[in-house]
């Protein structure tokens, strides 16, 4: 009698994982990017349309894509990962304590069958004054504005293949700003794009 009352507390606390699980595989959100061409030249502005869909049946409130050069990158709601043929992934070099307070969130409704997107830059020609004289780089940016850091923290661009993809995470810690009664209508979990592939000449 015991071991039967076991079994079927264990099977109660499985159905219940496999519940939450279920629920949790029915956010109607995906997540997809798309550049604007495959090939690119070297100094060129590589830009990505992101889109953040509703496939259910009812109205999402979700957190605005949100990115700035800062120390600790889970400020940031949306990762960027690009790497390169040898699947080394580039990123930022900070210099200087960036570091910045989350700010008041933007927040968004996307309607049953719509979409949220935004075009966001990777990579381009950046200039900025140094020392007395304008400075022109080609610079994978990753989605910042270097004009905010300095353009030495950022990676050169050069030729190759490279592969693309994002993450979408929200948290408590991006909607801290938020009254208690609007965070909880904030959609909240993580999202992975598909792959991309860019080929720079």
């Amino acid at each position: 009698m015991i071991r039967w009352c076991l079994f079927a507390i264990a099977c109660c606390f499985i159905s219940g994982l496999v519940d939450m699980d279920a629920a949790q595989d029915t956010h109607p959100l995906t997540l997809s990017l798309q550049a604007h061409k495959p090939t690119y030249g070297v100094g060129d502005a590589i830009r990505l349309d992101v889109r953040l869909q509703n496939d259910g049946p009812g109205t999402v409130t979700v957190a605005a894509f949100f990115r700035l050069p800062a120390d600790d990158p889970a400020k940031n709601n949306l990762e960027i990962e690009i790497r390169d043929h040898g699947g080394n992934r580039l990123s930022r070099v900070s210099h200087t304590m960036t570091g910045r307070a989350v700010p008041y969130p933007v927040v968004r409704t996307i309607e049953p069958g719509a979409a949220y997107r935004e075009v966001i830059q990777l990579a381009g020609t950046f200039s900025r004054e140094r020392n007395g004289r304008t400075v022109t780089e080609a610079l994978w940016n990753l989605g910042e504005n270097p004009a905010i850091t300095h353009l030495n923290e950022y990676p050169p661009m050069a030729s190759g293949t490279f592969a693309v993809r994002l993450v979408y995470h929200v948290d408590e810690t991006h909607l801290v700003s938020l009254p208690q009664a609007e965070r909880g209508a904030v959609w909240k979990g993580r999202l992975t794009s598909n792959t991309t592939q860019i080929v720079v000449r």
